[in-house]
């Protein structure tokens, strides 16, 4: 007798874990803020299919630098790993007045020092660069640029390798 009350008491909390477990990580996702310095992610509350992916420096215009580059590459990353019924959308956009000013002028300046600009370790690091942004185009889902601003430079280059811009 005690021994099947435990199993059916163990069966019970089980199925209750599992019941409560599910709707924690329902929650979690749709409130899913990846709120890096850097990068914003936010679920649509209309359609929590759909990521809306923020540049969040307003005060830089959204420079593009490589900090920046390394959180967008880890939600992507992370955003290529839902399933098609938790994610059928992303949405890019600025923080501000500025969709990107393109790369960090900072980072951009060091590459031309000569000894830095010489060799292929600077043709290396950037593709290395460009390709932490540009990795948006392996995205099983349809990308959107929303455009809020300025588009310059590589955050030009980046909002073409949406699938649309708007």
């Amino acid at each position: 007798f005690f021994g099947a009350f435990h199993l059916t008491a163990g069966c019970l909390m089980q199925r209750m874990w599992l019941q409560w477990s599910r709707a924690a990580r329902t929650a979690c996702r749709r409130a899913y803020t990846m709120q890096a310095d850097l990068i914003k992610v936010l679920r649509d509350e209309t359609d929590p299919r759909v990521a809306i992916v923020q540049f969040n420096q307003p005060e830089r215009l959204n420079a593009l630098s490589v900090p920046m580059g390394d959180q967008f590459q880890s939600v992507i990353q992370h955003l290529s790993r839902q399933g098609d019924d938790e994610l059928r959308a992303v949405v890019l956009t600025g923080a501000g007045r500025a969709f990107s000013a393109g790369g960090d002028l900072g980072f951009l300046r060091d590459r031309t020092v000569p000894a830095v600009a010489a060799g292929d370790q600077n043709v290396q690091t950037m593709l290395h660069f460009y390709e932490q942004f540009l990795c948006v185009r392996r995205l099983g889902v349809p990308v959107v640029a929303a455009i809020n601003g300025h588009a310059i430079g590589a955050g030009f280059a980046l909002s073409l390798a949406a699938d649309m811009r708007v």
